[in-house]
């Protein structure tokens, strides 16, 4: 029978076969359950007993590389619009357990598709109103290891309109005219949305209630 341990513990070795000829060397092959979850140093001991009292061992030394943890990121702005630049805000960074030097990588995807885009920063007008947008970034250590994304994601909200440019017709109205506004530069929408005009207006300073319309009788 064949017993194999893992730096003294057992249960941690599967696919264990034997090929045993007359006169030839034993030749053992195993494989290693579960190494993912061991990175460092470890010794592999296998014992040999042939049921009569004699017991063969050979020990071995190996290194498992660990995957780097996820790195912790979140976006900014929490609540962007069309008119902002979207980036990446790295919270936590990622930790290797072997001590090597990680590098990341980012990747953007609206509404879950990748839009092939990296980098720290997701440019203005790529995302619209409703939008879902997220981040994942990678660490990849310097044996190629890579560790799980960390992921953060925010929704593109609406996107307040230019402000008009308004003038007064009738800058000199006598008491009894009537005084219009004139539109000179209409407003404009960054999400294309539909606009509507409320008015208010003031005389020296002090605003005339109940007024809301472009005219004033």
């Amino acid at each position: 029978t064949l017993q194999c341990s893992i730096d003294g513990k057992e249960g941690l070795c599967a696919g264990v076969n034997l090929n045993v000829a007359d006169g030839d060397p034993v030749k053992v092959s195993l494989q290693l359950a579960i190494v993912a979850e061991l990175p460092g140093a470890h010794s592999l001991t296998a014992a040999l007993d042939d049921g009569l009292g004699g017991v063969a061992k050979a020990e071995l030394g190996f290194t498992v590389n660990g995957k780097p943890s996820a790195p912790t990121i979140a976006l900014s702005p929490k609540s962007p619009t069309t008119l902002d630049d979207i980036a990446v805000v790295q919270t936590a960074p990622s930790v290797d357990p072997d001590g090597d030097k990680v590098t990341v990588t980012t990747i953007w995807l609206i509404n879950g598709t990748d839009t092939g885009l990296g980098g720290d920063n997701l440019p203005k007008g790529k995302a619209k109103k409703g939008d879902l947008v997220s981040a994942q970034r990678t660490a990849t250590d310097s044996e190629g290891n890579a560790s799980e994304p960390g992921k953060a994601e925010v929704k593109v909200v609406n996107a307040p309109p230019t402000a008009a440019t308004v003038g007064v017709v009738m800058a000199k109205a006598g008491f009894k005219d009537k005084v219009a506004s004139k539109l000179s530069t209409p407003a404009s929408d960054p999400d294309s949305d539909e606009l509507a005009y409320t008015y208010s207006w003031s005389v020296d300073g002090t605003a005339i209630v109940g007024q809301t319309s472009g005219n004033i009788d």
